[in-house]
């Protein structure tokens, strides 16, 4: 099968196409022929809701695409933001997926663990932290990663709330 995409904009213009003759309008200048198995490969906008408008016609809802593609940087905004860790006693500390497990880990560990314990700060130094400081340190980094979350989810719902895209524009992520 084939399909018509507007070569600026990604956009799928007809659909499952046995032959582009079915098309006729085909200008190589504007569009490209692609396979259908290729439309992911490519980052085309197939992922997305895709109606049908008529026969071998589709189009795709442009605001439900804008809201993808802004949840989507909502999302990678979010990860960035819980990436710069969390400050605990004056020192940053990392909250990459791996740090995250760790502080889980030494919580549930915490009673056969010897103390203090030696970890790594964000700019390589090493803090030493009490076995008394263990709650405290693992309720700062939990609370950092469900504050970053929790905004990011406000705004997703702000997002997917939206039917219009002057609602869309209104929505700003303004988390630094």
């Amino acid at each position: 099968m084939k399909s018509i995409v507007e070569k600026a904009t990604g956009k799928v213009i007809k659909f499952g196409l046995a032959d582009v003759s079915q098309y006729g309008s085909y200008d190589p200048n504007l569009h490209e022929i692609v396979d259908g198995e290729d439309l992911n490969g490519r980052g085309l906008d197939l992922d997305y809701p895709v109606y049908r408008t008529g026969v071998n016609e589709y189009t795709q809802d442009s605001v439900t695409i804008a809201k993808t593609k802004r949840t989507a940087l909502v999302d990678f905004r979010t990860r960035k933001l819980v990436a710069q860790g969390f400050e605990f006693d004056g020192h940053m500390f990392s909250l990459s997926e791996r740090a995250q497990h760790n502080l889980l880990v030494l919580q549930i560990n915490k009673s056969t663990l010897s103390w203090p314990q030696e970890l790594s700060t964000k700019d390589d130094q090493i803090y030493s932290l009490a076995e008394s400081d263990v709650d405290a340190f693992v309720a700062a980094g939990l609370n950092k990663v469900n504050e970053r979350l929790a905004a990011g989810r406000a705004i997703r719902e702000a997002i997917n709330a939206c039917t219009a895209q002057e609602e869309l524009d209104a929505v700003i992520d303004s988390r630094s």
